[in-house]
């Protein structure tokens, strides 16, 4: 394996993008030639979730190497996250306020003078 794939940093649910990888066979007489990426077996890779590291192994012909990719959170769910949080905070807010103005109220009935 000459090259690794370009990208090595995926979030959660993303397909491998192999990219930039290349593979080259070297036949008897030194000569070389890519090998296709469909010729290549691909084992290890799982975005499924968020784990961290991983190890890919790309397999031809019984040779092996591998390459280290890195499964993340999704962006997605990070600002879905962010988004939620947001508007937790925000109708948390409005509900202080609604009962900061409801105990003002009662308090100005409470403690005004009759006329």
């Amino acid at each position: 394996m000459r090259n690794e794939p370009d990208k090595t940093a995926y979030d959660a649910g993303e397909e491998l993008d192999l990219e930039g990888l290349m593979v080259y066979r070297v036949w008897s007489n030194g000569d070389e030639s890519e090998i296709p990426h469909n010729d290549l077996a691909i084992e290890g890779f799982d975005s499924s979730e968020a784990v961290g590291q991983q190890e890919v192994t790309v397999i031809y012909n019984g040779f092996e190497e591998n390459f280290i990719v890195t499964i993340g959170e999704s962006r997605f769910n990070m600002i879905n996250w962010v988004l939620s949080s947001f508007v937790r905070t925000f109708i948390a807010l409005l509900l202080v306020i609604g009962s900061m103005i409801g105990i003002v109220y009662v308090l100005t009935r409470l403690f005004r003078k009759k006329e």
